[in-house]
């Protein structure tokens, strides 16, 4: 690289967070081909004895890169992330979740393209699944590539895989930071900054491994999921992103996933939304 770019990685535990999952995260991290200059570790409330030992010897061992912000209580993933962008110190920002895996050259790859270019606002990737070995992977996601079909797929389901972004602090705050979603906050902001205008892209190469599990799917169903769902669309019917026809259209899929069982929520996630 041409020179080299300070940036902040923001990262967010809480209780039900493995200890090790988390160690393998930070590892991931600390090993990059560039390293960050900071790392913000958000604890969203009170964890474990265990977890909080693996926390505080990462901070230990690094303290002048670890950053550890602690709420008192948990307020969830969109208010603790919004508090953690405030509290990174550098205009650049890689998202990266607290069970997930980094690969080495995530970094570099993604500052390159900040380099490259200045009107640039976020840049994701493709992630590969895995369910406890990150050496056999199950499935990998793809998203989009340009402004336009990043646009297109906005219109059905999130454009992004989260834990991969990278963005421009100044960029997200202007969008109004994260909203006080406990599991749609990413995609929420992802349309409002569409709605901005700003340049939005996605490389077609995999930054991350991704922790799956029957919990995730289990986790992406019930009412507080359908009620999400209704918000974001009416979101993007009222900044006229889709019409009414794609909003009734979008509720009745996205509400009947959500109503399925875990095992047939999965199929698919498994079958239709992601590439062997």
């Amino acid at each position: 690289m041409d020179k080299k770019i300070p940036f902040s990685v923001l990262t967010a535990v809480y209780k039900n967070d493995d200890k090790q999952n988390f160690a393998s995260a930070m590892d991931s991290i600390i090993q990059q081909t560039v390293l960050p200059e900071e790392i913000v570790v958000m604890q969203d409330g009170p964890v474990g004895v265990e977890l909080s030992a693996v926390i505080g010897e990462y901070k230990q061992k690094y303290p002048q890169l670890i950053t550890h912000v602690v709420n008192p209580q948990n307020v969830g993933l969109g208010l603790t992330l919004a508090r953690g962008v405030e509290v990174c110190r550098n205009e650049l920002i890689a998202r990266m979740d607290a069970d997930d895996i980094a690969c080495r050259n995530r970094f570099e790859l993604q500052i390159k393209e900040f380099q490259h270019d200045t009107e640039l606002a976020l840049l994701g990737g493709y992630i590969r699944e895995f369910d406890t070995d990150p050496k056999q992977p199950q499935a990998t996601r793809t998203v989009p590539i340009s402004q336009n079909e990043i646009y297109k797929r906005v219109k059905v389901r999130s454009p992004f895989n989260h834990m991969t972004v990278m963005f421009r602090k100044s960029m997200v705050l202007e969008c109004g930071n994260y909203a006080d979603l406990r599991n749609m906050q990413d995609y929420h902001l992802w349309i409002r900054m569409i709605h901005a205008g700003y340049r939005m892209k996605n490389i077609p190469v995999v930054l991350a491994l991704a922790r799956t599990g029957n919990g995730m799917y289990k986790r992406r169903g019930g009412k507080n999921y359908i009620k999400l769902e209704r918000e974001i669309q009416q979101l993007m019917l009222n900044y006229k992103m889709i019409n009414r026809l794609e909003y009734i259209r979008n509720l009745v899929i996205r509400v009947t996933v959500r109503k399925l069982g875990n095992r047939a929520r999965k199929f698919i996630y498994m079958n239709f939304l992601r590439k062997g």
